[in-house]
């Protein structure tokens, strides 16, 4: 385990407990501010401008130095909700969906999911390198329209 640019990085490169320290750090953080949450005397947007500054900050210090993974996202992003459900006050079993949240609150997701799209990899890897042309080779057999050179072995597939 290094420090890059203040965040530690596992030796796979990989900053998930980072990640998890800094979650553990806003919750905590949000426990604290229980008391600033109830309060009926602050507005929604003083309530969001704390939230913000005070919690999003440590959620979301040196994110930018870590490697993008959906469990990152998969994360972080019920974290944020769960925060919006407490700051206004939304209990567990009020059936309010997260659309209807964020468009109250005006919170945007934290972290970018990444792109699931297939075309948007063959974008990416549209190089007539070997890697993209076992790529384009295997969607071909996916889609039966295999190229001339190409035969399938014989037998059932493993």
């Amino acid at each position: 385990m290094f420090t890059s640019l203040g965040s530690d990085v596992d030796s796979d490169g990989y900053c998930d407990s980072q990640m998890h320290r800094r979650l553990s750090i806003a919750s905590s953080i949000m426990g604290q501010l229980d008391n600033v949450w109830r309060q009926q005397s602050l507005s929604l947007s003083t309530k969001l401008r704390i939230y913000v500054s005070l919690v999003l900050s440590v959620v979301l210090y040196g994110s930018e130095t870590w490697t993008m993974r959906k469990i990152y996202n998969d994360s972080v992003q019920p974290f944020h909700m769960l925060s919006q459900r407490r700051i206004l006050g939304v209990k567990w079993y009020d059936k309010i969906t997260n659309v209807a949240i964020k468009e109250t609150t005006g919170l945007t997701d934290l972290l970018p999911s990444p792109p699931i799209d297939a075309n948007h990899f063959f974008a990416i890897s549209a190089r007539d390198t070997p890697a993209s042309k076992a790529l384009h080779l295997s969607t071909d057999a996916f889609t039966s329209t295999p190229t001339a050179d190409w035969k399938r072995t014989q037998g059932r597939p493993q």
